[in-house]
């Protein structure tokens, strides 16, 4: 799952995906257009929407490093 902690110790569950920070709304929007694209992997939606922030606001910076990580079935 996705979750948020807040630094008051709130917690909050996403269902598909989230982003914050001066950019977040635009990311969010660039997630949601491609989201459903089955060609697209996580990677590439993330990458997608902080490439679209980027563009559109002058705080979140380029370039973009990404690591994917592989999880473990089972656990």
């Amino acid at each position: 799952g996705i979750f948020g902690v807040a630094a008051h110790r709130t917690v909050q569950e996403f269902s598909k995906f989230y982003a914050f920070g001066s950019g977040g709304d635009i990311a969010l929007g660039a997630m949601y257009a491609i989201y459903a694209d089955p060609k697209r992997s996580a990677e590439d939606i993330a990458r997608f929407a902080i490439e679209s922030a980027a563009e559109f606001d002058d705080s979140t910076g380029a370039p973009v490093m990404s690591y994917a990580v592989k999880l473990r079935r089972g656990l």
